[in-house]
């Protein structure tokens, strides 16, 4: 004999399953013991990309946009205005940008004045930290396990040698073995 053919109602599907029409809450009594939720079977569906591949490159795309809009020494605002760049991602990405060496800031009273370094292609040269020179800042950050920002200040104060050795809290001067006296 063939299957029955499934009728196209909710209503009809209800009675073929329980027999009757159960209410609501008998309905989620059944329906919670034979399906149990999880965060495997939810989902959601996002409209944006989220992989970080896809935001890596978009990052690199922005960041290029900015350089290539510093046709003379601009403001993070004047950044903004002329790429169409929201001004805290102007901010976040000039800071990127500086790290490669692809521009280079100076400050001038309350607010920085981003320029184009001479080479794009060729960063400038970083001072030697132990008689190692290194690309980028972030490379001799990634290198020294420690912040980007790290290695800038030590650079703006001349400390450079003493980056990466003082992990203890509340370190300070030159560590014991590195002494002469």
């Amino acid at each position: 004999m063939p299957p029955k053919p499934l009728s196209s109602t909710y209503r009809d599907k209800l009675i073929a399953r329980f027999g009757r029409v159960p209410s609501m809450a008998e309905l989620a009594k059944l329906e919670s013991a034979t399906h149990r939720m999880s965060l495997e079977i939810y989902r959601p569906v996002t409209a944006l990309d989220k992989s970080i591949e896809a935001r890596r490159s978009r990052t690199k795309e922005t960041i290029g946009q900015l350089v290539a809009a510093l046709t003379r020494p601009m403001t993070n605002q004047d950044l903004a205005t002329a790429t169409g760049i929201h001004l805290s991602t102007v901010c976040h990405l000039m800071l990127r940008a500086l790290d490669e060496g692809a521009v280079k800031r100076e400050r001038i009273q309350r607010m920085y004045v981003w320029e184009r370094a001479d080479s794009p292609d060729k960063p400038p040269a970083l001072p030697p930290i132990r008689g190692v020179v290194y690309a980028t800042i972030a490379a001799a950050a990634k290198a020294l396990d420690v912040n980007a920002a790290t290695v800038r200040r030590a650079f703006k104060r001349g400390t450079q040698n003493n980056i990466g050795l003082g992990r203890q809290p509340g370190f300070k001067g030159t560590p014991r073995w590195a002494k002469t006296s």
